[in-house]
């Protein structure tokens, strides 16, 4: 399986889009992967995707269908081009030894 990142941003590719996901219409997700914390900057895609949150399970992961070639863009990173296919898309964690917890990573 192909793993892309860029900044905090995983995109993993998978075999599918699980069955119990539910797909999100354009107004909800915008074409975007993530917006930033502290900047306002985003991973937006360019070009058509579908994007899927899994049902009845927390957390920021959704998956996305991409019937052709997209590109992920920011404005801090260079850009990331994806071959057509299905892909889970979530953040980096890093773990507080002190804390004892595991967090997202800001971009």
């Amino acid at each position: 399986m192909a793993l892309y990142q860029q900044g905090d941003v995983l995109i993993l590719a998978v075999d599918e889009i699980p069955a119990n996901a539910v797909k999100l219409s354009p107004k909800q997700h915008r074409n975007t992967l993530a917006e930033g914390e502290a900047t306002g900057h985003a991973h937006r895609v360019e070009g058509f995707i579908e994007m899927f949150r899994q049902a009845n399970t927390p957390g920021e992961d959704v998956f996305m269908a991409a019937p052709r070639r997209i590109v992920i863009r920011h404005e801090e990173h260079k850009p990331v081009v994806l071959p057509r296919g299905s892909y889970k898309v979530s953040r980096v964690r890093e773990y507080d030894h002190l804390e004892e917890e595991a967090r997202v990573v800001q971009d």
